[in-house]
């Protein structure tokens, strides 16, 4: 994915809206700010494989996960 895609300049001006919105809903920012970077995987196809949203999230991508 390039940085002049227009779903990453989308996901860009919302970020901070849509993780203040979902910060309550999950209870912690940290949480909401996962959801979020989520979501933008989600709706950009392709971002995960080392694309502009690897840059984006690369500290959620850094945390380890719990193994339930």
């Amino acid at each position: 994915m390039r940085d002049d895609d227009p779903r990453l300049k989308l996901f860009l001006d919302h970020r901070a809206t849509l993780v203040d919105y979902a910060t309550p809903i999950v209870g912690d920012r940290m949480r909401a700010e996962d959801v979020v970077q989520e979501a933008y995987i989600r709706f950009a196809p392709g971002a995960a494989d080392g694309g502009a949203a690897g840059r984006v999230g690369a500290r959620a991508a850094s945390r380890p996960t719990s193994a339930a």
